[in-house]
């Protein structure tokens, strides 16, 4: 007989968690990234950021290759992220 699935609730503190540490972590970028385009280029800095965050996301999954269509897909969504940013900033 199959285990019974956890209860409604169980295990949600965690994401809730990552929830609002996420949150915390992406309002205090509001605050340096207007310090930082005041003396640097809004476009410069985001090159930076996005190549820091490419570098990380590089290393942390080096030996996957992606396969066609997440390649396709990550492209477009890096597009409309990089287009969001640029804007906003």
């Amino acid at each position: 007989m199959p285990d019974a699935p956890p209860p409604a609730g169980a295990g949600h503190w965690r994401a809730d968690v990552a929830l609002a540490v996420a949150a915390f972590f992406f309002g205090t970028t509001f605050v340096i990234v207007q310090d930082a385009v005041e003396t640097a280029d809004p476009v410069d800095f985001l090159a930076i950021r996005f190549l820091i965050a490419a570098l990380v996301l590089g290393v942390a999954t080096r030996g996957r290759p992606g396969t066609p269509r997440e390649l396709r897909h990550g492209i477009v969504a890096g597009l409309a992220l990089l287009t969001a940013y640029v804007l906003q900033t």
